[in-house]
């Protein structure tokens, strides 16, 4: 048995040796004048065969030691210091397959959602960043924080200090995301610095995600969960960036600073947060905006006596004369809705539901039903087609705006609303109160997000305040634009 051992820990340096030289590693340079990729794997052969040799059984048992061992190792996780050679053989076939993927061969049928999700303090949005890694759908999810400052004003990258902490609270959370932390002197410059330079290689962001801008008091959902977690748990996680048991470091909550009270100042204001989504329209990239994701609780809708709802209005409701149209960001909020309903979790708990507006002497709910039904199967998304009649929003929305009262439902539904037209707030509180009729069972809201305005005639604040009361007091809703095609019905 000794003998077999010997010839076994010859077999296995010849492996690690033989995997370094694959790893092309710089500090491996081995000083055997007759070393080669080629004499390490003779040798391992060579030992390997001696040992079976020898004695097969004993052989066969050392093997399966050793393999135990290797599995115990690997699932204790000790920490070493001479390294793991499994990291050198991962970045090895990354980059390699990374210079394979080529993003001019992109093409729709393959289409995934690839999430950066900017972040201003993580300890108020942690059902936010769960959210998110479902509804990536395998895709490439980032972490962003913009970190205000001059950077020739400091001693060092402030930020440097900073990662450790992202990449324990990404453990902690069990979410398949990288971390990009970028110093700017303003928030809408470390936006830009974020989107260009996010993913490598053809793993970039396509899909932009921002919290919303309310006047919504911050909940410290991440020292809720702190305060759920066992005694055995607190210990490993603060192990993880601090090297030092909790009774000694300093508690996770306090290593991301204090949420911002009610009345205090904000880094950006209204304008500045418009500017910021025009912008990343501009780098053409697609929007997504959630508001509300305090309020999700997704042990309350996994314990739930009945399935909840994932709500879909695919409807532009700032231009209610294309409100019988599908565009782009239609076909976006369908896709990304009918991805987090892919997602097993939600799948099991949740039903699809799409709804379509209607002026009920315009045409028959049965047939505008159906003909959404066949579109969806066209699209291979299973959901239940609700028709809500909103004649009564349209013929207030004229004349608020000036027009005839009894004006025939034809000419209504045509010319209730000009492009560009403003609309009174009271049309979208209408708007707001529709909705929140139908979610009385609803785990999640998507919405059309318009085109954020240009960068002139003050035009930020309307639309910022608009947005505001269209959802208002709705369940966690998510309300995007698209830019490019998603869906395929090829197969």
């Amino acid at each position: 048995m000794c003998s077999e051992l010997f010839l076994l820990s010859y077999a296995t340096t010849n492996l690690a040796c033989l995997a370094l030289d694959l790893t092309s590693a710089p500090n491996f340079r081995p000083i055997f004048y007759y070393f080669s990729s080629h004499t390490a794997f003779v040798g391992m052969i060579g030992s390997l065969a001696m040992c079976f040799v020898v004695n097969p059984i004993q052989a066969s048992v050392a093997i399966a030691v050793l393999f135990v061992l290797l599995l115990a190792l690997h699932l204790r996780g000790f920490e070493t210091s001479w390294g793991s050679i499994s990291q050198a053989l991962i970045f090895h076939q990354v980059r390699k397959y990374l210079l394979l993927l080529d993003s001019r061969k992109d093409h729709i049928k393959f289409w995934r959602p690839q999430m950066l999700l900017l972040v201003a303090n993580p300890r108020g949005c942690c059902q936010l960043i769960d959210f998110v890694n479902d509804l990536k759908k395998s895709g490439l999810y980032v972490l962003g924080h913009v970190t205000v400052g001059d950077f020739d004003r400091e001693n060092e990258d402030p930020t440097s200090a900073d990662y450790p902490k992202w990449l324990g609270l990404v453990d902690h959370l069990k979410v398949k995301a990288f971390v990009e932390l970028t110093l700017a002197r303003s928030i809408r410059e470390g936006m830009h610095h974020l989107i260009r330079v996010s993913g490598l290689g053809g793993m970039k962001p396509n899909t932009i995600c921002f919290g919303f801008y309310d006047e919504t008091q911050p909940v410290d959902t991440l020292a809720r969960l702190h305060q759920r977690m066992s005694a055995k748990k607190k210990k490993r996680f603060a192990k993880l960036y601090t090297g030092e048991d909790p009774e000694d470091a300093e508690e996770l909550v306090n290593n991301f600073g204090s949420l911002r009270p009610a009345s205090g100042s904000r880094p950006i204001d209204g304008d500045e947060y418009v500017r910021m989504v025009y912008d990343t329209l501009k780098l053409k990239k697609n929007v997504c905006l959630f508001r509300n994701f305090h309020l999700l609780d997704k042990d309350l809708v996994s314990s739930a006596r009945n399935k909840m709802y994932i709500d879909v209005w695919p409807i532009n409701f700032f231009q209610p004369e294309s409100a019988n149209r599908f565009d782009n960001t239609c076909l976006f909020v369908l896709q990304l809705a009918c991805v987090l309903h892919m997602v097993p979790a939600w799948k099991r708990r949740t039903r699809l539901r799409i709804f379509t507006c209607i002026e009920e002497q315009r045409e028959e709910r049965a047939r505008k039903e159906k003909k959404l039904a066949e579109f969806m199967k066209i699209l291979r998304i299973r959901g239940e087609i609700k028709v809500v009649g909103w004649e009564h929003i349209l013929r207030s929305l004229h004349q608020s705006l000036g027009g005839q009262p009894n004006l025939e439902m034809e000419m209504l539904a045509s010319g209730v609303h000009e492009p560009g037209e403003p609309l009174p707030d009271e049309y979208l509180m209408k708007i707001n109160g529709m909705i929140k009729d139908h979610c009385e069972e609803t785990a999640v809201v998507f919405l059309y997000l318009p085109k954020a305005p240009r960068n002139e005639n003050n035009q930020q604040e309307t639309y910022l305040r608009k947005l505001q009361l269209m959802s208002h007091e709705l369940p966690p809703t998510v309300l995007v634009h698209g830019l490019q095609p998603v869906t395929s019905t090829a197969l």
